[in-house]
Formats: structure tokens, C-alpha cells, sequence
């Protein structure tokens, strides 16, 4: 039986010879790195964050410690500018200092990377490898949808996205959130989409993205949630699931930085405490609690300091249920408007009237899916972004959404009755694009 099947007999598709079919993805993926460098991120994060991730890459050894060269964050600040940064090169060094604090997976995409690219520049070659899997990925994903019209909007709204071609020419960690909740989507959006035999290495892959950045946890587990019900007669199911379970467990998770981010987040909107929403906020409470002063120095405390960050950690989560406790109505009020949030552009720390009408975008279209009945995605947008009912949901930390959303405008234009005749989906009926009755199942096991 074939794997990653879907059924396209039902499906309007005017582009069904080879040659037509290999020309539109050289048109496609030629329009994606035009966009690509179009909507290019001009910035880079900074030295401090940037650096214990390729430096450690250039000193990696495989079953080591992580293990960064500091000095390398003076020779990037005094570098003229981001051009020359990005080229800048990590050297193999005896000055070494352990990294113990911020998630380590990105750290193994700079091994890759720079093993793979090593004519390039460290933050360079993190990009270029970004862009080359958003380009695989969108190309991979278009393949497997059913029907032009549906293949046009997932280009436009997801390869071709502003938004997420923002953040994968920015060489952090930002960007792999995109690639469960893309799965996710795809998933949802074609009923007769099965991974098949691929859901045993799908599992070591998701476990993989949690280790570069946690938030994908939610969205991976939805996602081993939808493949169990509707792949559940297959023997990789269970396979794939104990090696995404132990895969997580195994991991040795770092201090979050999430009451931090919960604390400072009540400064993104107006608020009596003084606080705003940026990091000193945080540093300067910590500093009145305790009178240690915070440095994110190379050897400050910050990342230098063994148990630091699970004191720092303390101090936020008290402050933050203290407003919580005395003024609950702030956090219920935040709460509300970053959850509208979620369901359209996320909160624009440059804006507050755009992260207000960002809210109030969100719940229409919200009220929308729940409208035709998209119940499903509505769902798991909701669920891929929990921690955004305390922190302001930036599109930096809510990218993974973007993909889903995508999907959201997709199934709320096949249902939109004015426009049912561009696409060929069950007409008369709304498309979830989830519950398959067993006589169309396709897949394998």
C-alpha cells in the first residue's frame, strides 16, 4: 500500500501532466526565495543568545557537555554590522564555558548546518538551512493537497507569508515551531492524508522540535492525538508514540523563563504596577526583591550562575500571582485580549491599537469557524497556544499558529457558498477536513 496517500478522484486539478507538474514546482519554489529575500529579516538576535548556540556547534563533541567559547560574544558586538556578523565564523577553542540555561536542540541544527554549509557563516548557514526546509516543506505539503485552487491558497497563505518568512530568515530558534503545527494542518485539512509507516520516524522528529523549543510539546501531542484516531489500526502508531514519549521524557528540560515572560507580560497592556513589557522589567523586580542586580553578561549571573534562573524563576512566579491575587480583573482582561489574538496577527509590540484590533480580527474570525461549523481547527489553534492567556501572544512566539490559520482561511473559503465552485470538496455539506468515514480509508500500515 502506498504511504503518505491521499485519494484525489474527487479533486478539480488542471496542472496532472509531469512536466506541467515539475515546471509549477520550479514556479514555486523560484517565488518562495524571491519572497525569501524580499521579506528578508535584516536583524539578528543578540550575541549573548546567538553565540553559546554556534559557538557550541563549532566546538561540539559528539556525547559532550555544551560547551561555548564567551569571547566570541565580544569579537560579534564589534563588528560593524549584521552583514559581517552573519559571516563571522566560530573557531574550535580551549576557552570553553558551559551553557546550562537556554534549550539546547538548536544548538544540534548549528552542527548541522555548519557541517553542511561550512563556507558560510555561522548565522548564514542557520538561515540558509531554514529557508531550505520552509521551501522543502511547503513544496512537500502543496503536493499532498487535493485540488489547485486549495494548492494556490496554502502557497500564498503559508510559503509565500510575510509573517513566517520573517522569522525563517531570522537564524534562531523561532522558526521550527512551524514545522508539528504544519504537520498538524496538513493533517486536518486532507481527510485522506495518512503517514503510514512514516509516523515511527515522526516520532523521533516531534520529540526532536520539543528539545528546540518546548511550546511545540502542545501541537505535537494534537498531533499524535489525530493520528491515533484515525490511524489507529497501525502497528507504527504505537511504535512512533513510545519513541515520541521517551524521546520527551528523556530530555533534560532547562529553566522555562516562562514566569518571567508571564510577569513582564503584564506590562503589555496599560497596568498600575509600572511595569512594561520588556525584559528589564523583570530584571529591575528581581533587583528590588532581593537587591541582586541581574547581568546577562557572558559570566553574569544570568548564564553563568548555577541555579540561578530557578531563583530568578521564584521571584517572577510570586510577583506575577501577587498582581494575580489583588487584581485579577487586569489578568482576566489581558487574558481575553491576548486570546483574540491568537486567531489572527498576534500582538504587535510596536502597536497597541494594532494589538487591539489583532483582538478584535481574532474573535471574528473565530466566530466565523464556529459559524461553519470548522469546530476542529478552532480547537487546536485554541490548544497550540496555551501559554498565551498570560503572555502576549508576539508572532515570535506564536508563529506555529500561522500555519493553522492558513488552513482556518482555506476551510472557511471551501465553505463559503459564493465561492463552492472554485473547489471540489464535498459539496452541500461543511468540510471539517477530519472525520473519515471507514469505507474512504486509504491509508497504510
Amino acid at each position: 500500500m502506498p504511504m503518505l496517500a491521499n485519494a484525489r478522484s474527487e479533486t478539480r486539478t488542471y496542472v496532472s501532466s509531469p512536466k506541467l507538474r515539475i515546471a509549477a514546482a520550479v514556479l514555486m519554489g523560484v517565488a518562495i526565495l524571491a519572497a525569501a529575500q524580499i521579506f528578508n529579516n535584516q536583524d539578528l538576535m543578540s550575541a549573548n543568545i546567538s553565540v553559546p548556540y554556534t559557538s557550541g556547534a563549532a566546538n561540539y563533541e559528539l556525547g559532550g557537555d555544551w560547551l561555548y567559547d564567551p569571547a566570541d560574544v565580544q569579537r560579534l558586538n564589534e563588528l560593524p554590522n549584521n552583514a559581517e556578523r552573519s559571516a563571522f565564523q566560530s573557531a574550535r577553542t580551549d576557552t570553553l564555558q558551559e551553557m546550562f540555561v537556554l534549550p539546547q536542540g538548536w544548538m544540534f541544527a548549528n552542527v548541522i548546518s555548519q557541517r553542511v554549509l561550512p563556507w558560510m557563516g555561522d548565522l548564514e548557514a542557520a538561515e540558509t538551512l531554514q529557508v531550505a526546509v520552509h521551501l522543502a516543506l511547503t513544496l512537500w505539503v502543496v503536493s499532498r493537497l487535493t485540488g489547485d485552487a486549495r494548492k494556490l491558497l496554502f502557497l500564498v497563505g503559508y510559503g509565500l507569508n510575510p509573517f513566517i518568512l520573517h522569522f525563517a530568515t531570522l537564524p534562531f530558534y523561532y522558526y521550527w515551531q512551524l514545522i508539528p503545527t504544519t504537520l498538524v494542518a496538513l493533517y486536518i485539512l486532507e481527510r485522506e492524508f495518512r503517514f503510514g509507516r512514516w509516523i515511527v520516524p515522526l516520532g523521533a522528529l516531534l520529540s526532536a522540535l520539543v528539545y528546540v523549543r518546548s511550546t511545540t510539546l502542545a501541537p505535537s501531542v494534537i498531533l499524535f492525538a489525530l493520528v491515533v484516531y484515525r490511524e489507529r489500526r497501525s502497528a507504527a502508531v504505537a511504535v512512533g508514540g513510545v519513541i515520541f514519549v521517551l524521546g520527551v521524557v528523556v530530555q533534560p528540560f532547562g529553566p522555562s523563563g516562562y514566569w518571567h515572560s508571564a510577569y513582564i507580560g503584564v506590562g503589555s497592556y496599560p497596568n498600575d504596577y509600572g511595569i512594561s513589557f520588556v525584559d528589564q522589567s523583570g530584571f529591575d523586580f528581581y533587583e528590588a526583591q532581593t537587591g541582586v542586580e541581574v547581568s546577562g553578561d557572558p559570566d553574569g549571573n544570568l548564564y553563568a550562575e548555577p541555579g540561578f534562573h530557578s531563583k530568578y524563576d521564584g521571584v517572577m512566579k510570586d510577583g506575577f500571582f501577587d498582581i494575580a491575587s489583588s487584581d485579577p480583573l487586569l489578568i482576566a482582561r489581558n487574558a481575553v485580549y491576548n486570546f483574540g489574538q491568537v486567531f489572527s496577527l498576534g500582538y504587535f509590540t510596536a502597536s497597541l491599537t494594532l494589538s487591539y484590533l489583532s483582538s478584535l480580527a481574532g474573535f471574528a474570525f473565530l466566530g466565523l469557524l464556529l459559524w461553519r461549523r470548522h469546530y476542529l481547527i478552532a480547537l487546536v489553534i485554541a490548544a497550540s497556544a496555551p501559554a498565551s492567556l498570560f503572555v502576549p501572544p508576539i508572532q515570535a512566539y506564536m508563529l506555529g499558529t500561522l500555519a493553522l490559520t492558513a488552513v482556518a482561511v482555506i476551510l472557511v473559503l471551501e465553505s463559503t457558498p459564493i465561492l463552492s465552485f472554485v473547489f471540489s470538496v464535498d459539496r452541500g455539506r461543511p468540510h471539517s477536513g477530519f472525520l473519515v468515514p471507514e469505507s474512504s480509508d486509504t491509508g497504510t500500515a
